[in-house]
């Protein structure tokens, strides 16, 4: 219970309006894509710069929204840096398909088409890969 009582308000706060918890608050994760060799993602509140790994590994640190050399099979990632230094959450880049995947088992409502892999229109659903369009735009990618 003693130990409780410790919070970062309790030991550091006052009646100065200094809020020291704002210095160790994260910046939201970035939602980052792929589109041919370039990532991009849209800006972050509070952050001052990203850094973009690869494979693990740092890639480099940007200031902007982008990070350009982007290699086939690599796994990207990028983390907003708020102005202490602190990092966000990783953001694992994905190819923007505009293709979402569900399971089987998860309800497909309002769809307007399903097409096979190959493209060809189909009525209902059937064994394999199926593409659905729903009626907001949106494209499905569900196995069966």
């Amino acid at each position: 219970e003693e130990a409780a009582q410790y919070t970062i308000k309790n030991v550091m706060g006052g009646d100065d309006n200094w809020q020291p918890d704002l210095m160790c608050e994260a910046c939201d994760a970035p939602v980052a894509g792929i589109n041919g060799s370039t990532i991009t993602w849209a800006s972050v509140p509070y952050a001052i710069c990203y850094v973009v790994t690869k494979n693990g590994e740092v890639a480099g640190f940007t200031k902007e929204t982008s990070f350009s050399g982007a290699e086939d099979g690599a796994v990207y990632q990028v983390q907003a840096v708020n102005e202490f230094g602190g990092l966000s959450q990783k953001a694992t880049a994905k190819l923007n398909t505009g293709i979402e995947t569900i399971n089987e088992r998860s309800s497909v409502s309002d769809t307007e088409a399903i097409f096979t892999a190959e493209g060809k229109r189909i009525s209902q659903m059937q064994c394999g890969l199926n593409l659905v369009r729903l009626s907001d735009g949106r494209v499905l990618k569900v196995m069966r």
